[in-house]
């Protein structure tokens, strides 16, 4: 009998450990997903991208000291503050949303990147592929891609293509045809320092018009500082 008082004890303190570290019950926001890429957090950049990441931990009931962050997630009628919170909670695919959120919000705009690879001919090769960019062939307002094939360069122009970036990221974009004008279709490019790129997404990345719209317009004229002398 003791036995099984202890085990149910045991199982009651082990139910109350565990509920302590549950997403609160009423969350219904951004992160039901497990890890994100940078199409995901595209309707975020750059003036919200914080409050995202910090909604993995609001999640969790975390309180904060921070104005900004303890007004805006008390006026979420999901969020309740934990006293007892600890970042123990967060799980790994937590950390590494945190981590890949950081990165992008602290990396300037690559633009200047792009600009000296473009005076300089510098072609960015795809990890892992032959499909490249060659940065000298960017015009203003088009982006091209291209590749090798027995060791000559070729160009695939499509006049539709489009170019933007977010952090250290190149978003390369079209709008969709008759059927989709309300949205783009979006494949994403990580530079890194070693004159490579990362092709994080291939095909049938949709986004909606009005979100696109928006990062478009935010990247603008910064875009036009780098680029007006091309």
């Amino acid at each position: 009998m003791k036995k099984h008082i202890f085990s149910l004890f045991f199982l009651c303190f082990c139910m109350v450990i565990i509920s302590g570290q549950e997403v609160l019950p009423e969350y219904n926001g951004f992160w039901s997903k497990g890890p994100i890429n940078i199409i995901d957090i595209i309707d975020y950049y750059p003036d919200r991208i914080d409050i995202l990441r910090n909604e993995i931990y609001a999640r969790y009931g975390r309180p904060f000291i921070n104005q900004k962050y303890r007004q805006y997630f008390s006026s979420q009628d999901w969020y309740m503050e934990k006293s007892d919170f600890s970042e123990t909670w967060l799980t790994d695919i937590d950390r590494w949303n945190i981590d890949f959120i950081l990165a992008v919000e602290n990396t300037p705009p690559c633009y200047e990147i792009i600009s000296n690879a473009r005076k300089n001919n510098i072609v960015y090769k795809v990890i892992g592929g032959d499909i490249g960019l060659h940065f000298a062939l960017f015009s203003h307002n088009k982006a091209v891609e291209g590749g090798y094939f027995h060791g000559d360069y070729y160009i695939n122009e499509n006049s539709r293509q489009n170019w933007t970036v977010m952090g250290n990221w190149i978003l390369i974009y079209e709008q969709l045809g008759p059927l989709e004008l309300n949205r783009y279709n979006v494949s994403a490019y990580l530079l890194d320092s070693d004159r490579q790129i990362i092709r994080m997404a291939l095909y049938n990345n949709l986004v909606y018009q009005n979100i696109m719209e928006k990062l478009i317009e935010s990247q603008e004229k910064i875009k036009e500082k780098f680029t007006s002398e091309w």
